[in-house]
């Protein structure tokens, strides 16, 4: 029977060749594969569940947003164009139209669109002389328990949003 060296038989138990590398035998992990499999299945989970999420907190902003810009837009209208215009909101829609003509200037594209989300029916008018509306105003948007408020001061125009 063959002796083996001490450091040899070290060598084996510890999973080392010879030259201090780690034997196939021994190796831990996930192949290339095995990761790419389990991406693609995590990939396509992610794909079927995230639209079914249904976060009224996650529409409430985005609306909340574009009204905004629009009661802006509305107000740059009235300084520019030396007129004052109207900014219309309710029903799922919104409108500007110029105050004494009452012809509407633009539609937004999400108009109609503001589904699950309610919005409160204002109408602001802007006067020409340093875009001023015709009084201060707040529109509720909202949707489950989430809230935004769109605040027009009335003495100065400025538009803002507090969740």
């Amino acid at each position: 029977m063959k002796s083996q060296s001490p450091q040899l038989s070290q060598q084996r138990r510890s999973g080392l060749s010879g030259n201090g590398r780690a034997t196939s035998a021994h190796w831990r992990g996930f192949t290339t594969t095995e990761l790419l499999i389990v991406l693609v299945i995590v990939g396509v989970l992610a794909f079927i569940a995230i639209p079914r999420l249904d976060i009224p907190s996650l529409k409430v902003a985005p609306v909340a947003e574009q009204i905004a810009a629009e009661i802006r837009y509305a107000q740059n209208l009235a300084m520019t164009r030396s007129a004052a215009h109207s900014f219309t909101v309710g029903g799922g829609s919104y409108s500007i139209s110029n105050a004494g003509g009452g012809v509407p200037l633009s539609n937004g594209e999400g108009a109609g669109s503001y589904e699950d989300v309610t919005v409160d029916a204002v109408t602001v008018t802007f006067s020409p002389r340093f875009g001023r509306p015709d009084g201060g105003s707040s529109i509720a948007v909202s949707a489950g328990s989430s809230v935004a408020t769109i605040v027009v001061e009335g003495e100065t125009g400025y538009v803002y949003i507090v969740e």
